[in-house]
């Protein structure tokens, strides 16, 4: 429902010409950066996309001083766009972002007390692990917090629907399978 809301906003935005979500101001939250994964790999993508997914991340922490946990690709007629969901201590937002300009369509900002990912793989890593790993376009990503550990779980298309999950705390690909669930 939250993901609707947001995507009827940004069509509304769009087709009255506004682009700027005004000014937001957003506490800053020191979070660490370090990841031990490697992350050489040509800009990723998604498909009639001109602007890369990982800067589109980039974006989305700076703007709210969180870490992103999710993200989603929206395919559609004008580009499509990017939901970017962060989090600090604080709050959670979600942020989309057209997937051709760059340009913040929309800050979704809702208090929720978090506890911060302690990971130290972050989404954009486990965006370009699993790019280089399995070959398509990347639809999802999401941070999966269980008892036993962290973990991204990446959703492909490519020559079939793949799903990998990838271990948050060191890059290892802990599975890939073909998924024709969705």
């Amino acid at each position: 429902m939250k993901s609707s809301y947001i995507t009827i906003l940004a069509c509304a935005a769009i087709m009255t010409g506004c682009t700027n979500t005004g000014d937001i101001r957003i506490p800053k939250v020191n979070l660490p950066t370090n990841s031990t994964a490697s992350t050489q790999a040509a800009p990723v993508s998604s498909t009639h996309q001109a602007f890369d997914l990982p800067t589109a991340i980039s974006i989305a922490e700076a703007k709210t001083g969180g870490v992103a946990v999710n993200l989603e690709v929206y395919h559609g007629h004008g580009g499509g766009a990017y939901e970017i969901e962060t989090i600090t201590a604080t709050h959670e937002y979600t942020v989309l972002i057209d997937a051709r300009s760059g340009d913040v369509l929309s800050i979704d900002q809702e208090y929720d007390v978090n506890v911060l990912p302690n990971v130290n793989l972050r989404l954009k890593d486990a965006l370009i692990i699993a790019q280089n790993a399995q070959a398509g376009v990347v639809r999802e990503v999401d941070l999966e917090r269980k008892v036993t550990g962290s973990y991204y779980e990446v959703k492909i298309d490519g020559a079939h629907p793949y799903e990998l999950h990838i271990d948050a705390a060191n890059g290892q690909i802990l599975s890939s399978r073909v998924d024709y669930d969705d």
